[in-house]
């Protein structure tokens, strides 16, 4: 990722993630984001934290 920020349909298509359920995540701050005026726009580095953070790891049993 080289962009210093993204915006919710570039996510989208980096993710796979519908536009819709940015939004909605976003609205209720399940996911990081900054907002400029009226624009959301998302950190790469931070869009890479969550991610790990939110990861689920295999259960050996």
């Amino acid at each position: 990722m080289n962009k210093l920020l993204l915006d919710v349909k570039q996510l989208s298509e980096l993710t796979g993630l519908s536009i819709f359920t940015l939004y909605s995540w976003i609205n209720q701050k399940r996911i990081p984001y900054v907002k400029v005026g009226r624009l959301v726009w998302f950190d790469p580095k931070k869009i890479e934290k969550w991610i790990e953070g939110n990861s689920v790891e295999e259960k050996n049993l």
